[in-house]
């Protein structure tokens, strides 16, 4: 469905007098806001963790009809309302921020089939485009992999090769970088780069970290309070070419260890993804780095006995097969990746209640918990059904409940994915003076690495089947 330049220039985005509010939330989100987004260009969209833009895209894509919002939508001219569903799905696909939401079949050729079947593509036509995409993203060996099997970096690649596939003339990404590292981000802004330049794609991109970028859009959108506001030429270089990172340093550990693994390695089916003869991690805050899909993420589920490793695994000097799951799980927690995996109930207030009531000790009162609620922003959403939330709303609350439950160590990983810079910065003061100073112990895993107040003590880096500490990234 690829358009001509002249007609791609034409497929812009246009949003006229738009408003919206939550249900049950007085707080408007957006008010008034007038703004295009260019057809045949990359744009990006920044803004604050809960401002609203993954709604706004969500609305575009056409992916949540029941919501209601005040003013119009148009593509090219004709308001989203009257585009039908097929049609609109031809014409706009989605990438999600948690890329495990919009998979359905098992395997990734099934995925990419799906997809094609479900916009009525004629059967003679699929197995060519499937192939054709495949081969532009450069993942034909993956092809037959079970999607579970997958990096974050290789899900994303599967899903920007279904909207290679479906060739949509439209192309939204929500957050699509939150949870892989640098060199896989390049890879995918590199196709998508290719695909506005050789097919005159209509892209938007959310994102926080602006890292990346430089050289590559031209249109750069930012959330400022209630409105929309495109920034200026000479802005959009400014910003996009001075998000750097400051060199970040480390300690190295000496004494103190909470865990010690001998002769430690796992496995994902026949490969073996880490063998350590020895190690040890230090009490404090240490970040763990790696690139996208090498195991971090199997490293705590190993540590947490949430996945088979050979070797022995000691906690606090005791080997964690002696100890049984009440004491252990009161002693250690793992944050998951997905947010979604951790929750329990329905409504914020509800996750909260459930929280108090397991808590370890009663180091978190009520006066604190509201006051934390405050700081995280999340004091107004208590009714609201915890799936509905934000990406970054998620992980505040999933950080927070972690905390109530006071375990003595808490391994996170990517607890900063969907947060902007402002919301990293509290959540790190509020684990370092709330749960490190306290003498308990964090392990984090994270792509986005600040550095906030010496937040972080060690850096260990995952790299070549082995763990090592390192002073810098």
């Amino acid at each position: 469905m690829a358009f001509s330049l002249e007609e791609a220039m034409m497929n812009n985005i246009k949003v006229q007098n738009f408003n919206f509010k939550y249900q049950k939330n007085e707080k408007q989100i957006f008010e008034n806001v007038d703004v295009t987004f260019p057809g045949g260009e990359i744009s990006l969209l920044t803004g604050p963790s809960g401002c609203g833009k993954s709604t706004l895209m969500t609305i575009i894509a056409g992916l949540d009809d029941d919501v209601t919002y005040g003013g119009e939508i148009k593509i090219n001219g004709t308001n989203i309302k009257k585009i039908s569903p097929l049609e609109r799905a031809k014409l706009i696909s989605m990438m999600f921020q948690d890329p495990n939401q919009q998979f359905v079949m098992q395997k990734v050729s099934e995925e990419l089939v799906f997809a094609l079947e479900n916009i009525q593509t004629p059967p003679a036509e699929i197995e060519a485009r499937v192939q054709a995409a495949l081969a532009f993203c450069e993942i034909q060996p993956l092809a037959q992999r079970k999607i579970v099997t997958l990096s974050g970096g290789e899900k994303q690649k599967v899903i920007l090769a279904t909207m290679v596939a479906l060739d949509s003339d439209i192309l939204l990404l929500d957050e699509p970088f939150a949870s892989i590292d640098l060199p896989a981000k390049q890879a995918i802004l590199a196709k998508l780069v290719k695909l506005q330049q050789e097919k005159h794609k209509t892209i938007i991109i959310s994102d926080h970290d602006l890292t990346g970028y430089a050289g590559l859009v031209k249109h750069l959108f930012r959330v400022e309070g209630t409105s929309i506001k495109e920034l200026s030429a000479p802005e959009t270089y400014q910003i996009l070419n001075n998000d750097y990172q400051p060199d970040v340093h480390f300690k190295m550990p000496t004494e103190n260890s909470d865990i010690q693994v001998n002769d430690f390695s796992f496995k994902s089916q026949h490969h073996t993804l880490l063998h350590c003869p020895d190690f040890k991690f230090y009490q404090g805050c240490t970040l763990l780095t790696g690139a996208s899909g090498i195991g971090k993420s199997t490293l705590f589920r190993s540590l947490t006995k949430l996945k088979k490793y050979s070797g022995q695994v000691f906690l606090n000097e005791k080997n964690i097969k002696k100890i049984k799951d009440q004491l252990f799980y009161s002693q250690i927690a793992l944050i998951f990746q997905n947010a979604n995996d951790q929750f329990l109930n329905v409504t914020v207030a509800e996750e909260l209640q459930l929280a108090k009531e397991t808590a370890l000790s009663d180091f978190w009162t009520g006066e604190k918990i509201e006051a934390t609620l405050s700081t995280l922003q999340l004091d107004d959403k208590m009714e609201q059904v915890v799936y509905t939330l934000s990406g970054g709303q998620k992980k505040k609350l999933q950080i927070l409940l972690m905390l109530i439950r006071d375990p003595q160590i808490m391994l996170l990983d990517e607890p900063f994915a969907g947060l902007d810079r402002k919301s990293v910065e509290i959540v790190e003061n509020i684990l370092q003076t709330e749960f490190i100073k306290r003498h308990h112990s964090l392990v984090v895993i994270s792509h986005q690495i600040f550095q906030f107040n010496q937040f972080f003590d060690y850096h260990i880096e995952f790299a070549d089947q082995s763990l090592t500490y390192k002073e810098v990234l």
